[in-house]
């Protein structure tokens, strides 16, 4: 299982799946298939000490773990996500989330998101 796991995401065929799916799920509740409106948050995931991948503090929560970034539309359908370690920064992290989708998805208006986004955004 996992080969096919590696193997597809390698070649893209994980995001591509996702990305149809999504479509169809749009269009099978009556709205158009590309989203216009998505929101962006995060969430911090603490990790067992005998992880070995790259794992941070960070500095607001004091938690010893990992990030993950998930863009989504007003369904809750996900459209992208990224993780790292927690000791890096949001607001730099959310443009590897968003600007794989910019390609995409051409309805894409609005982004909403907290303060931590802010000056990304507004840039």
């Amino acid at each position: 299982m996992y080969y096919y796991f590696r193997r597809w995401k390698r070649d893209g065929t994980l995001g591509r799946l996702n990305f149809s799916l999504n479509q169809r799920e749009r269009e099978r509740v009556g709205k158009e298939a590309l989203p216009s409106l998505l929101c962006i948050d995060r969430q911090l995931v603490k990790v067992a000490p005998f992880v070995s991948e790259e794992t941070g503090v960070d500095g607001n929560k004091k938690v010893n773990g990992k990030k993950r970034h998930v863009i989504a539309d007003t369904l809750g359908l996900v459209w992208g996500v990224v993780v790292h370690a927690a000791n890096r920064a949001d607001g730099a992290t959310a443009e590897r989330v968003v600007a794989p989708l910019q390609g995409y998805l051409q309805r894409m208006e609005k982004v909403l998101a907290d303060t931590a986004y802010k000056k990304v955004f507004l840039d």
